[in-house]
């Protein structure tokens, strides 16, 4: 028991609170005021408790908890605001002027990317009227020539619209509104014109346009001439996070083999980009003022990738366990998986509905809690660096399998056996593809594609024949069975298995 409570932090309950709050109002659509009196009656009963046990601490707790809790609600509301005020600037537009706020993607043959609206156009006024709340824009172009890049200010001669309800059977306008992406475009070239013009562009956007994102392009470009398509796509998702241009057969493989994660900008790529940056600068610096180092170039390196749920996980638990130690303090990582949830959250509170959010998590917290465990329960003969393998691949499949049973219908069990050999050559694959594309950016030399091609396709190659081996094809089960797996392993680890440690010690003491 006490080994359970002592996982229990503020930041925590506060993750868990601002999760329940999203599902409670947007997935039953109960109302703010009757969340309100819930939680408001919760905090009543733990009141009470803590007077009767005298546990001072949980007031503040409290009072902190309801103090960033009301700071969500104004979140969401504004959300509602901003939406509303689409539907004001939807009627009789004929046009808009905006901000290109994501990197282009390619998709269905189209130009895929996000404005943000800073005016818009109507049938009966000549001039735009400034936006007061910006909202986003998704706006497709029927021309890969088409040359729109993040930070381009571009001006729109055609309407947007409301995105279509659904698409196939898939809630195409929900799962836009949960990206904070209102309305779309369908764009010829003749529709849209890139303009010089700096409106409301900020220095830093402006900056970041000429430097690091053109760096970007540039390198895209270079490897999209250079490289096979299969190859240079497999490059595109693990470094730069864009899984779009990645054919139907081979994300296909990857999800029946349990390697889709290697696709995703996780905590594998980051973390090697982070730690390498933190190695280099520890040559010559101290590790406080190294760490400080680390954090600003992969910030860099971050402002280069497609945004994802598993990134920014990634992304902030990095920078926050290097802020622990640059100010002395210690914690949990469970601590600093929670304090990364609430910053998402309140960056994008619908993130809880993203599929990467809930994998990326449950995948974090079960290696968290569960890696020492099984670690622990592995023979002693085998290298610590193997049993650290093992229990890390272990742990966070068994956090996340009945999830992507319920979500695909299958479940790779031979993913637990391939991780173990497959994820660290993955990782000898990246470093080696890290530096070959490093050392290319420098030096340029054509020889080097040649060598990013055979490493690349041997990978693919690996991953096609591991395919062969079939998943088992599962019956539908719904996606909170997942929740109480996971909740059910919690029991089982800190609870259920110290006493049954206990049992088998006194059995043995007492009969044999």
């Amino acid at each position: 028991m006490k080994n359970l409570l002592n996982i229990i932090s503020l930041p925590l309950v506060l993750s868990v609170v601002l999760i329940i709050t999203v599902y409670l109002k947007f997935g039953i659509n109960i109302s703010f005021p009757v969340i309100l009196m819930i939680y408001l009656s919760l905090s009543l009963i733990v009141f009470i408790l803590s007077l009767l046990f005298h546990k001072e601490m949980v007031y503040l707790s409290i009072i902190i908890i309801w103090i960033v809790l009301l700071l969500f609600f104004l979140k969401l509301k504004n959300i509602y605001s901003d939406y509303d005020y689409f539907n004001e600037m939807l009627k009789d537009n004929c046009g808009l002027i905006g901000e290109v706020k994501s990197f282009s993607v390619i998709h269905c043959a189209k130009i895929q990317t996000v404005v943000s609206v800073i005016g818009v156009k109507k049938t009966d006024i000549t001039d735009y009227i400034k936006a007061i709340k910006k909202f986003k824009i998704l706006i497709k172009i029927n021309d890969l020539s088409c040359p729109v890049d993040k930070g381009d200010i571009i001006i729109i001669n055609k309407r947007f619209i409301l995105p279509p309800i659904k698409v196939f059977n898939y809630n195409y306008r929900e799962n836009l509104f949960y990206k904070n992406i209102y309305g779309t475009i369908n764009l010829q070239p003749d529709d849209l014109e890139i303009t010089e013009k700096k409106i409301n562009k900020s220095v830093i956007n402006d900056f970041l346009h000429n430097t690091i994102w053109k760096i970007r392009k540039n390198t895209i470009d270079l490897f999209r001439n250079n490289l096979a398509h299969d190859n240079f796509s497999f490059v595109q998702a693990i470094f730069f996070g864009i899984r779009s241009e990645i054919d139907k057969k081979t994300s296909r493989q990857f999800s029946n083999t349990g390697m889709m994660h290697l696709l995703a900008m996780s905590g594998l790529h980051i973390g090697f980009i982070g730690l390498l940056f933190f190695k280099i600068s520890n040559l010559l610096l101290s590790r406080s003022k190294s760490l400080v180092l680390s954090i600003i170039f992969l910030s860099a390196y971050f402002l280069m990738i497609s945004e994802s749920a598993s990134s920014m996980r990634a992304f902030c638990m990095y920078s926050i366990t290097a802020m622990f130690f640059i100010f002395g303090l210690s914690s949990a990582g469970i601590t600093i998986l929670s304090l990364s949830a609430v910053v998402l959250l309140f960056y994008n509170p619908f993130f809880v509905f993203d599929l990467g959010f809930r994998l990326s998590y449950f995948a974090a917290a079960g290696i968290i809690l569960f890696h020492n465990n099984i670690f622990e329960k592995l023979p002693e003969k085998l290298p610590k660096k193997v049993k650290d393998l093992i229990s890390v691949t272990i742990s966070a499949f068994l956090s996340i399998f009945i999830m992507q049973w319920s979500v695909f219908n299958n479940i790779p069990f031979f993913s637990v056996i391939s991780s173990i050999l497959i994820v660290p050559f993955f990782s000898l694959v990246f470093i080696t593809l890290f530096f070959l594309i490093i050392f290319n950016i420098l030096f340029g030399f054509d020889f080097i594609y040649m060598i990013i091609d055979f490493i690349c396709s041997m990978f693919l190659k690996l991953i096609s024949f591991l395919d062969l081996i079939p998943s088992v094809i599962m019956p539908d089960i719904p996606e909170y069975f997942s929740i109480l797996f996971f909740v059910f392993l919690i029991i089982y680890f800190y609870l259920l298995d110290p006493l049954i440690k206990k049992w088998i010690i006194y059995l043995r003491i007492k009969y044999f």
